[in-house]
């Protein structure tokens, strides 16, 4: 019986931690969102320190989705 619990608690972990990956991966999408806004030099040195970029996407997509679309949801509850 402990054995199976190890193993279910282990493959649910995986499971976890790739969904939050996943999540994240998803998110670094809004880096390229943000390099087609930039012109000139700035958008080459965007591309040029690009994990910097993308670091700063994943601040731009919790941005818009925390607080751009969760505030919406909840006045439609309130």
């Amino acid at each position: 019986m402990l054995m199976l619990l190890i193993f279910v608690s282990r493959d649910l972990l995986v499971i976890a931690g790739v969904s939050i990956i996943c999540v994240f991966a998803g998110m670094f999408g809004f880096s390229f969102e943000l390099l087609s806004n930039l012109e000139g030099a700035l958008c080459f040195f965007a591309v040029l320190f690009f994990p910097i970029t993308m670091i700063i996407g994943v601040g731009v997509a919790f941005r818009e989705i925390f607080c751009d679309v969760v505030p919406n949801l909840c006045e439609e509850y309130w």
